[in-house]
C-alpha cells in the first residue's frame, strides 16, 4: 500500500519520467478510453476461486505505478474516476505501520468523484484524530457512500469521539441515497441513531453486537434483503426479524430467553421471500431458544435452514434443554420446498427419520451431532430399496454432510446406505425402471475422534470416488 510519501512523489513526477525523444510504441497510438479501460482491467484484482469468495481491494500503490510510466499515461489514469475507486476510504497502509493515510484518502477520494465509493472505520492506534480529520472530507462525499462498514471491536470499547457525534448529529441524514451496505461491530453505540433511517438504496445489514453494550440503530428494516445479526437479546433479534418484511437471506446469533423471560410475541409471522434463514442460539438453561422463531415465523419460500444450540457454561446443573422436535416438524410442514437442512446439536438420531417425512425437496443435509450422536437407524432409514412398495425418504438427497456424529453405528450400515444410492451411468443404461431417488453427488464424514474405518471401507469409498463419487471421509 502507498505510504503519504508516495502519494506526495506521485504529484510531481517531474524528472521521474525519462525526458528527450522517446520512440513511438503502439500502445501510444491507441484511442483515450480504450488505455483507459485497459488500465482498469489490470488492476482487477484476481477472480475469487470460489463462488462464495469476494474479490480483494486493490492497492494504492497499483495505481500509482500507473501514473509513472510518463506523463500521457498520468493524464488519463487521473482523468479515470474507474482506476480510483476500488479501494477502501479511508485509505490505509494497515496492517504494515497501521496507520491511516490522510493524504491518500483525500487525493482518491477527488480523483474518483462522483463514483460510488466503500467507506471503511475500524481501529487502529491513534485513529482518533485521523478520523477526526478525515470524517468532514468523507461526510461530504456521504452521497457517494456505497457501502459503510464500522468495526470498532478491540479491547479500548469505544469508537472515536468525533464519529459519535457525526452519528448522533443530523450531518448524514437525507444524504445516503447510494448506501447499499452496512456493517457495524461498534461498542457503546448510543440510542436512538437514525442515521441510517433515510437510505432508500440500503438492501444489506451486518449487525454485530454481541458482549457489547452497544443499541441496535434504526434502519429502514422492511427494505432489507439480507441481514446478518449478532446481539445477546433473543427478544430484539425475534422484533428485528419480524420487521424484516423483504428478507432474501437472514444470519441471526443470539443467546436464549431467560428462564423468567416470556417470549414478549403472539400470532404467526409470514416472511413471504426468505429462503435462506439461520438462527445459532447459546444455550446456559432451560429457558426457550429457538423454539419462539420457529413457533412464530411462516416462510413459505424458505430453501435453506441452519439450526444451531451452542451449550455455553451454565448456571447451575438442575436444568435441561427443552426439545424443538414438536415445532421444528410444524415449522417444516409450513416451508415445504427446503432443499438444504443444517442442524448442529438440536435434534437426535431417532428424530431425524420423522422431520426428513417433512423435506421432499432436500438435497443436502449437514449434522454435526457431538452431543446425542448418530446410530445405525439413521443409515437404516435412508437405504434406497426398489423393490419397496413405500415411497424412500428424502428422494432428492444428493449430499451428506457428517461431522462428529460419534461412532455409536455399524461401518456396514454406513456403507449400505451409501452403495443404495449410488450407481453408475452404465448401470443406470441397464436398469429396467428410473430410480425413485436421486444419485449421491457427495458424501463428508468427519470427526474429532477419528473414527477407525476399516481398510477395505477406505478402498471401496476410492473406487466409488474413481466413478465419480465426491466421497470425502476422514
Amino acid at each position: 500500500m502507498a505510504s503519504n510519501n508516495q502519494v506526495l512523489d506521485t504529484e510531481d513526477i517531474t524528472g521521474r519520467v525519462q525526458d528527450g525523444p522517446t520512440q513511438p510504441t503502439p500502445i501510444h497510438g491507441l484511442p483515450y478510453e480504450l488505455l483507459a479501460d485497459i488500465m482498469h482491467l489490470a488492476l482487477l484484482p484476481p477472480r475469487p476461486k470460489k463462488p462464495d469468495d469476494s474479490r480483494s481491494f486493490l492497492g494504492s500503490a497499483d495505481v500509482m505505478v500507473l501514473c509513472r510510466v510518463c506523463s500521457h499515461w498520468r493524464q488519463i489514469a487521473i482523468q479515470t474516476p474507474q482506476l480510483w475507486v476500488e479501494l477502501k476510504f479511508p485509505i490505509t497502509i494497515y496492517p504494515k505501520d497501521e496507520e491511516m493515510s490522510s493524504l491518500a484518502t483525500e487525493t482518491f477520494l477527488e480523483r474518483s468523484d462522483p463514483l460510488p465509493i466503500s467507506v471503511f472505520l475500524y481501529d487502529m492506534p491513534s485513529s482518533d484524530d485521523e478520523i477526526a480529520y478525515l470524517l468532514p472530507t468523507l461526510v461530504a462525499a456521504a452521497h457517494r457512500w456505497r457501502s459503510l462498514n464500522m468495526l470498532f471491536n478491540s479491547s479500548r470499547g469505544t469508537a472515536p469521539p468525533a464519529l459519535d457525534h457525526v452519528l448522533a448529529s443530523e450531518a448524514l441524514h437525507g444524504r445516503l441515497q447510494n448506501l447499499e451496505t452496512l456493517s457495524v461491530n461498534y461498542p457503546n453505540l448510543a440510542d436512538g441513531i437514525t442515521a441510517f433511517l433515510l437510505a432508500p438504496r440500503l438492501r444489506e445489514a451486518t449487525i454485530q453486537l454481541r458482549h457489547s453494550s452497544s443499541h441496535v440503530p434504526i434502519l429502514p428494516w422492511a427494505q432489507l434483503a439480507r441481514l446478518e445479526l449478532q446481539h445477546d437479546s433473543a427478544q430484539v433479534c425475534f422484533d428485528i426479524l419480524a420487521s424484516c418484511k423483504s428478507l432474501v437471506s437472514a444470519r441471526v446469533t443470539t443467546d436464549q430467553w431467560l428462564d423468567d423471560d416470556v417470549p414478549s410475541f403472539s400470532g404467526t409471522c409470514l416472511l413471504n421471500y426468505l429462503t435462506v434463514l439461520s438462527i445459532s442460539v447459546m444455550i446456559r438453561s432451560a429457558g426457550a431458544h429457538v423454539e419462539p422463531f420457529l413457533q412464530h415465523f411462516a416462510l413459505p419460500a424458505l430453501t435453506s435452514l441452519t439450526l444451531e444450540l451452542r451449550l455455553g457454561n451454565p448456571a447451575n446443573d438442575d436444568w435441561f434443554i427443552s426439545p424443538i422436535l414438536p415445532v421444528l416438524i410444524l415449522f417444516l410442514s409450513r416451508s415445504p420446498h427446503i432443499e438444504e437442512l443444517c442442524l448442529y446439536d438440536c435434534v437426535f438420531s431417532e428424530d431425524i427419520e420423522d422431520l426428513l417425512q417433512y423435506t421432499p425437496d432436500l438435497r443436502v443435509l449437514n449434522l454435526d451431532m457431538e452431543s446425542t450422536g448418530i446410530f445405525d437407524e439413521f443409515f437404516e432409514a435412508l437405504q434406497y430399496n426398489s423393490e419397496a412398495d413405500s415411497a424412500p425418504l428424502a428422494p432428492m438427497l444428493e449430499v451428506l454432510d457428517l461431522y462428529n456424529v460419534s461412532y455409536e453405528f455399524s461401518e456396514d450400515s454406513f456403507k449400505k446406505m451409501i452403495y443404495s444410492r449410488w450407481w453408475t451411468d452404465d448401470e443406470l443404461g441397464k436398469m429396467t425402471a428410473p430410480p425413485r431417488v436421486a444419485r449421491w453427488k457427495r458424501i463428508t464424514f468427519r470427526d474429532d475422534q477419528q473414527r477407525p474405518f476399516s481398510k477395505e471401507f477406505h478402498e471401496e469409498m476410492r473406487r466409488l470416488s474413481s466413478q465419480g463419487l465426491d466421497a470425502d471421509i476422514y
